[in-house]
């Protein structure tokens, strides 16, 4: 296996998307549905990289990230939205 990747995403076509990738490529991939899940995985398994999306229930991505430094601050993060751009300055 080339590494642990944790994937964070509400929807679960999405995760099952990156799961199935990312393991036809050789990586061991786990899944939550959440924040306060992928927290729990954290706790009991090690991982290399975390993909997480930014806009989820109970606990968005930005705060996730931050949580995830805490706890294990080698840890990469990829940040991913669903959510089409806003434009700014109207």
């Amino acid at each position: 296996m080339l590494g642990r990747i944790l994937v964070v995403d509400d929807n679960i076509l999405v995760r099952e998307s990156y799961t199935e990738l990312l393991s036809r490529r050789g990586y061991d991939v786990v899944q939550a549905g959440d924040g306060e899940q992928a927290l729990d995985v954290l706790r009991d398994e090690a991982v290399d990289l975390a993909i997480v999306d930014v806009m989820m229930p109970i606990m968005g991505g930005l705060e996730l990230r931050q949580r995830l430094r805490e706890m294990e601050p080698g840890v990469a993060t990829i940040l991913v939205t669903g959510q089409p751009g806003r434009s700014h300055g109207r």
